[in-house]
């Protein structure tokens, strides 16, 4: 699968070498990002989670599966990344974890995005319509009731699995977020980090970074406060 977009560089490569949209790419014009457009983005987003995960290009025209341009992209200071991260979050049961989402910027307030969606192992993943979409022919379609059956076996072969993602709220803090997004515990959690690494924050580094944790339930999550956008400029 390629590389997530997050320049206009990387998507004036996807023009140039013609990648073409298949079960895992899906191009679209930055016109499908609006309010009216919300239940279209779950639907499409929670397909890719139901399939096998796959990347979403919003900026892009294409013609016969293939790019052909760069749009004039959304206004971000509408359409923020934040925003179509809350649409995602808020309309997708259960939520999709380890979703990114890069904003491309175009002009002084136009920007492209692209999202990068995994393959979810705990789906499946149920869109605004009450209904489960997967990728199918470059387009979203409803599953079968095998398919959905099939998609819930993967949290029986789930692990423990321990993450930790940056979020961003409020437009300006920094999180560490700590989580179980397997579906069984994880015991004797440990971390490690390079020696280059810094806790920004004011506040002492949370004790769990150096002592671990006993014991992690699925679905757990930790978050601690990292740093400002402010702070990390000055740097």
């Amino acid at each position: 699968m390629l590389d997530l977009p997050t320049s206009r560089e990387d998507l004036e490569k996807l023009i140039a070498y013609q990648v073409p949209e298949d079960i895992h790419l899906d191009y679209k014009q930055s016109e499908a990002i609006d309010h009216k457009c919300r239940n279209e983005i779950a639907k499409d987003v929670s397909a890719f989670a139901n399939s096998d995960g796959g990347i979403i290009v919003y900026g892009v025209v294409e013609h016969g599966h293939l790019p052909t341009s760069i749009d004039d992209g959304v206004d971000h200071r509408i359409f923020t990344r934040e925003w179509l991260d809350q649409v995602i979050r808020s309309n997708i049961t259960p939520r999709i974890d380890g979703l990114t989402i890069a904003q491309i910027t175009l002009s002084k307030d136009k920007s492209a995005y692209s999202i990068l969606i995994p393959k979810s192992c705990r789906g499946p993943h149920q869109a605004p319509s009450k209904r489960y979409y997967k990728r199918f022919n470059f387009a979203s379609a409803p599953m079968e009731d095998y398919e959905i059956n099939d998609v819930r076996q993967r949290r029986r072969t789930v692990p423990p699995l321990v993450n930790i993602d940056v979020r961003i709220r409020h437009g300006a803090l920094i999180y560490l977020v700590v989580s179980n997004t397997g579906d069984a515990p994880a015991e004797d959690v440990t971390f490690e980090f390079p020696e280059s690494f810094a806790w920004l924050s004011t506040l002492a580094k949370p004790n769990i970074f150096s002592r671990g944790i006993k014991s992690l339930v699925p679905g757990k999550e930790l978050p601690f406060f990292y740093s400002q956008f402010i702070e990390i400029a000055k740097d």
